[in-house]
């Protein structure tokens, strides 16, 4: 693999720059890391300072080094919330140490690891009914930010779904929302307005790409004549077909939706998704099945749709058992992937398959008082993982060892998924630099598999 630099001495000056980087923004209690994932903004920690506006030359070992270090850190966040502190302190540490006594470093450094393990491992506590709102207290700051998440759980159950965005209001909104809820690329739809309502809405769902107006026209024949709303999901259209559709909406000589799945991995199956929704099969032309030997008695209907820029929101009670035993079985084949990447796709899918949900609209004028989209997706990504993995009360203890140190600091309690995230990825991130010219840390160990 091509090293980042001959000269071992500029690798070892790097490191130590980037580590009292490192230890001067964990002294600090006002800073905040931001990173985007999938376009959204998440709050990795409320006491650094956004180690990413720091500034390094072009093409220097220490702007490499931290690329690095920043790509580790979010992905340690987003796989345990609040593992950004710990991780940091602990790369600090081992890069600290290893630079001044590595062999004797290394020594010690696995079997403090398995200690720290088998303690976590037999003090771990749970998060239940029982506790959950005192827990939640807990990850909170004020009564604010405690009520609003408390009173969304309470209506939606701990399964719904809770989406937060920005709003121009004045006041924080909380609005429920019935149906199941897809990502999808809306063709056309009827009159030029933000958001479409269809009752007893006939659903087609197609593995394939609708190219001629021809395939469908005596579909569009018989919505017209019965005046039916008709929801068409397909893999694409043909420009004709879309300025067909579109002119005879505009005309109210229709009232089609056309819809299209996204060309990406995580969406190679919300076909599927859609259709046990909906109730109805998925058209395929691997299956022997045309097009346009659909008649329109032959589709299912959902109760009502909602759509609303390229969110799908789809009522259907009547299928909301077909939908758990598909959902079931999703859960069954994510939790035997040790995959993460595999298993974020899994999740994806079981999201747009929760029947209930929920919208915070927070104001911007809120974020200058405490409560931001930031804060609020913090809270339910810590809670989410703490119901899940649990949580571990630290015990005093006379000579708590350097992973203890590292990992709690001043903080008396600390989620599984946040400790298990630091030190899995405070791990990885000593192997990577090892692995691309670092010789002095060539003798990192492997990551630790037995912790939980």
């Amino acid at each position: 693999m091509k090293t980042l630099v001959k000269d071992i001495h500029e690798i070892d000056k790097a490191i130590k720059i980037v580590c009292n980087e490192i230890d001067s923004l964990m002294q600090d209690e006002n800073s905040i890391i931001l990173c985007s994932s999938d376009n959204e903004i998440i709050s990795l920690s409320s006491k650094l300072r956004a180690l990413h506006f720091i500034e390094y030359p072009a093409g220097s070992i220490e702007k490499s080094i931290k690329k690095m270090l920043l790509d580790a850190c979010f992905a340690a966040e987003i796989s345990g919330p609040g593992a950004t502190e710990p991780f940091l302190r602990l790369t600090s540490f081992c890069l600290k140490r290893s630079r001044q006594d590595c062999a004797d470093f290394l020594t010690s450094f696995n079997s403090e690891i398995s200690k720290f393990d088998e303690k976590i491992r037999n003090n771990m506590l749970g998060v239940t009914a029982n506790n959950l709102w005192d827990v939640l207290r807990r990850l909170t700051h004020g009564t604010k930010e405690f009520e609003i998440v408390k009173s969304t759980i309470e209506s939606i159950g701990l399964e719904g779904k809770i989406f937060i965005s920005e709003s121009s209001s004045d006041v924080t909104l909380v609005e429920i929302l019935d149906g199941y809820n897809f990502v999808l690329d809306v063709i056309a739809k009827p009159y030029s307005i933000d958001a479409w309502y269809g009752n007893d809405v006939r659903c087609l769902v197609i593995d394939g790409m609708i190219e001629t107006v021809a395939e469908i026209h005596s579909l569009l024949e018989s919505a017209n004549a019965s005046k039916e709303s008709l929801a068409i999901i397909a893999r694409g259209f043909d420009p004709e077909v879309i300025k067909t559709i579109s002119l005879n909406n505009d005309r109210g000589t229709l009232n089609v939706v056309l819809m299209k799945v996204p060309f990406d991995i995580s969406s190679v199956n919300i076909l599927n998704d859609v259709a046990v929704v909906c109730g109805s099969d998925v058209l395929s032309s691997e299956k022997g099945q045309l097009i346009s030997a659909v008649k329109i008695n032959d589709l299912s209907s959902c109760d009502k749709m909602i759509i609303s820029q390229n969110n799908v929101n789809i009522l259907n009670d009547s299928t909301s058992r077909n939908v758990a035993t598909h959902a079931s079985t999703l859960a069954i084949t994510r939790d035997a992937t040790n995959d993460s990447f595999i298993r974020n796709v899994y999740d994806t899918r079981l999201r747009s398959l929760v029947s209930r949900s929920a919208k915070i609209s927070v104001p911007k004028s809120s974020a200058k008082k405490g409560l931001s989209i930031e804060r609020l997706d913090f809270i339910l990504r810590s809670l989410k993982s703490l119901m899940k993995l649990g949580y571990y009360e630290r015990v005093k203890e006379e000579q708590p060892s350097y992973i203890d140190q590292c990992v709690f600091a001043d903080t008396n309690a600390l989620s599984i998924g946040a400790i298990k995230s630091s030190i899995e990825h405070a791990l990885r991130f000593i192997d990577l630099l090892a692995r691309t010219g670092c010789c002095v840390l060539s003798v990192i160990p492997k990551q630790n598999d037995n912790l939980g």
